[in-house]
């Protein structure tokens, strides 16, 4: 399969659920260095958004896997890895003897899927698709520099001028959960207990004060 197809596969699967998407960028993202997939599972674990999901790491990662957007190497006793001729001849007994443990690395495909997708870029492809939500969009997120419920966001924003609909057909206005569904798929705004402001999203404030 030719890169470009291995890329949209790999995109196609972490875009399928959008509650596994911002897990799977940041684990393949930590296995650009080959991590023992005990390591991987640790890391996974210690993500505000795998809270919230009904899989497991090692679910999630098989995905990845199937994908080709993670390597599964294979350890010896030693951590070696184990070359396809050491098991040229074995039996499926010896075979369990000699693989004692994984290790994961991301792909090329998976890491240029995920260099396509950093917050930095969601963000400015967000703030450049709505103009006029700029000013919204960036007051909940210094709002959220510290944890708020949707209750203080919603209030917060009472304050404000309504932002009309995209639909041209309503006249409705703008709900904050709106705003904050974008925001968080962006990887600006994070779920975890509150709505909090996420590394990448503050460091994106920063960058444009």
């Amino acid at each position: 399969m030719a890169t470009e197809e291995r890329m949209a596969e790999i995109e196609k699967i972490m875009s399928r659920r959008r509650s596994l998407t911002e897990i799977m960028r940041k684990i393949l993202g930590f296995c650009k260095e080959q991590r023992s997939f005990a390591c991987a599972e640790e890391e996974m674990a210690t993500y505000p958004e795998f809270k919230y999901i009904d899989q497991s790491q090692a679910s999630i990662i098989r995905i990845l896997v199937q994908a080709e957007a993670l390597d599964l190497i294979e350890l010896d006793a030693r951590g070696n890895v184990i070359a396809p001729s050491q098991k040229n001849s074995l039996s499926e007994d010896e075979l369990d003897d000699l693989i004692c443990s994984y290790a994961l690395k991301a792909t090329d495909a998976a890491i240029a899927v995920i260099g396509k997708m950093t917050t930095e870029k969601r963000l400015d492809a967000l703030f450049a698709a709505s103009p006029d939500r700029r000013e919204a969009y960036a007051g909940v997120m210094n709002l959220c520099r510290t944890p708020q419920s949707y209750e203080q966001i919603e209030s917060a924003l009472s304050n404000k001028a309504p932002l009309p609909s995209r639909n041209d057909l309503s006249d409705l206005p703008v709900y904050p959960s709106a705003l904050l569904a974008e925001l968080e798929n962006a990887g600006g705004l994070v779920w975890n207990d509150a709505w909090e402001l996420t590394d990448e999203g503050n460091a994106y404030l920063k960058a444009h004060e």
